[in-house]
């Protein structure tokens, strides 16, 4: 579930997208320029969680990307962005 809370983004609400979509598309080809993938529940790698299903969603992602055929033309970028991540 994404976070809407901040403001101007809880107007594109009808944007969002589920991951099933989003592996769906990026088999198909068919993704958005831009694509944020907000981790489900369990699935972060802060220290309060289960670190390695953080890890394996990176994996998931980037192996949906990478057997895409848009592959040669797309960029991940794993970003950490709110207090308590690694990497700040």
């Amino acid at each position: 579930m994404p976070d809407v809370i901040l403001q101007g983004v809880a107007r594109y609400r009808s944007e969002f997208r589920n991951h099933t979509d989003f592996y769906t598309r990026a088999a198909d080809g068919t993704l958005p320029a831009v694509s944020w993938i907000h981790p489900p529940g369990p699935m972060m790698d802060h220290p309060c969680h289960d670190m390695a299903l953080g890890e394996r969603l990176h994996k998931d992602i980037y192996e949906a990307l990478r057997s895409g055929p848009k592959w040669n033309k797309t960029l991940l970028a794993i970003v950490y962005d709110d207090g308590g991540d690694f990497y700040e």
